[in-house]
């Protein structure tokens, strides 16, 4: 077989029918990053397979390293986008507001973090277990932020609160050093 074309592809493709003595140097530097259309559920877990994964869409083929840190970091982001959208959620729907506008923004934000949520699922059946690790990360990392969230929450409602306070037939009295103490 004889090289025809200059194209980086076809010159990938051929660099794996000709033994590597019988390429010109430029062939022999091309370092193929994995071979296929793109597949999906490998039998199990692994580190990079020799396949390409395909990530999430039909065309989305991981063939070169730059595209595979792509989805990596695309990955990681959307772990910490589903804890996020998690939170969001639960401060939106905390308010006072019950009007319909709240509902259906409610409702659009539980369709995006659950289409969130099952593309990180079929991520995870890549069987890949650098992808798993960084869907893992970016949700631990995420549950960090929304707990740093949560808690920046509750100190900005503590400072806010009355120097008494009834609540259920008990008051709280604020004393010294910002406790709120029984009486």
């Amino acid at each position: 077989a004889t090289r025809t074309s200059p194209c980086k592809c076809c010159s990938i493709k051929l660099s794996k029918l000709l033994q590597p003595s019988q390429l010109s140097t430029p062939l022999n530097a091309i370092m193929v990053f994995c071979e296929g259309p793109g597949y999906v559920m490998n039998s199990g877990f692994a580190g990079v397979p020799e396949y390409c994964d395909l990530f999430l869409f039909s065309g989305w083929v991981l063939d070169t390293p730059t595209k595979y840190a792509f989805a990596l970091l695309g990955t990681f982001l959307m772990g910490i986008a589903s804890e996020v959208v998690r939170i969001w959620r639960a401060r939106w729907d905390q308010s006072y507001d019950n009007s319909l506008k709240k509902d259906i923004l409610l409702s659009v934000a539980y369709g995006l973090h659950m289409t969130n949520a099952y593309f990180l699922m079929l991520l995870v059946m890549l069987y890949d277990s650098i992808f798993f690790t960084a869907i893992v990360a970016g949700l631990a990392v995420g549950h960090f932020i929304a707990r740093r969230m949560q808690a920046a929450d509750r100190q900005r409602e503590y400072e806010t609160l009355p120097a008494t306070k009834a609540v259920n037939n008990a008051t709280f009295q604020v004393v010294s050093g910002h406790s709120p103490c029984c009486r």
